[in-house]
């Protein structure tokens, strides 16, 4: 008699452990969520002047950018407009050096672009994040 009710128990708590909600998995810092990807910006120390750089994204200002310095944006995925320009501090504010550029992001994606100074033009430029330096085709 104890045995059919010892396995009527067990049937029980099996089938209760079963419909249970599976355990949250632990997600890393480095992983992006699938609906939001990161934008890593940076700054050579190499840079040809000391002006701070602006990066807008749409109209609102993000980030400023010093000489040697990095940041890490998260950002819905899609098309941004990033708006690049030398800060107006100081003796910097006589300089026009800027440019628009449109930079589209996937899902879950992380990039990684570093501002670049060539011929009196400011851009981003895709990095090599295990060498750290601009890729180059």
């Amino acid at each position: 008699m104890r045995l059919p009710v010892l396995l009527c128990g067990l049937l029980i708590s099996a089938s209760v452990a079963a419909q249970a909600e599976p355990a949250p998995t632990l997600q890393l810092p480095d992983e992006v969520p699938a609906q939001s990807a990161r934008l890593v910006l940076s700054r050579s120390l190499d840079a040809p002047t000391a002006c701070d750089v602006e990066l807008q994204l749409g109209e609102r200002q993000v980030v400023t950018l010093a000489a040697g310095k990095q940041t890490e944006l998260e950002l819905p995925p899609g098309e941004h407009v990033a708006r690049l320009r030398l800060s107006r501090a100081g003796y910097c504010g006589t300089l026009t050096l800027g440019s628009d550029q449109s930079i589209v992001i996937n899902p879950g994606e992380r990039r990684h672009l570093q501002v670049v100074y060539d011929n009196e033009a400011l851009f981003l430029a895709p990095v090599d994040d295990e060498s750290g330096s601009n890729a180059r085709p």
